[in-house]
């Protein structure tokens, strides 16, 4: 029978000790910070500046305010619409019925593609050869 050695670690249950309190930065984020102030350098209005800059072109400005956005304004989240969570109405029909509405449909978004003047049904129909059959057979329309 072999035998079985305790899981290294901390025991289930037993709260977490030591350790870096939570909020404090690490080593490398404050000598960065310090190196900063020493030379008397403020990021945020470096960009700011930037941004304000009526001869900085619009892209530089574009991405500086992407930067500054988060610390102005939060993101936005996901909203629920109010009727995300009601039960749809069910309506019941048959497939006849079913048939005549997407005939209906066809031929409605049919008539509105074809109308248009540089729409796809207008370049297959121009493909066509004299005797009226497509070029290309799998792109005909109803």
């Amino acid at each position: 029978m072999p035998v079985s050695r305790p899981k290294p670690g901390r025991p289930p249950g037993l709260p977490k000790t030591g350790g870096r309190q939570p909020g404090t930065p690490n080593k490398s984020t404050v000598e960065l910070r310090d190196k900063l102030a020493q030379l008397g350098c403020d990021p945020l209005q470096g960009l700011v500046e930037i941004a304000s800059d009526p001869k900085t072109p619009s892209s530089c400005k574009l991405q500086a305010y992407a930067i500054l956005m988060p610390y102005a304004y939060s993101r936005l989240g996901i909203v629920a619409s109010p009727s995300a969570g009601a039960p749809r109405e069910r309506i019941d029909i048959t497939p006849e019925e079913a048939l005549n509405i997407a005939q209906e449909l066809v031929k409605a978004l049919s008539s509105s593609v074809s109308s248009k003047p540089d729409g796809p049904v207008k370049a297959d129909q121009e493909k066509q050869n004299s005797d009226g059959e497509s070029e290309n057979p799998g792109l005909e329309r109803p």
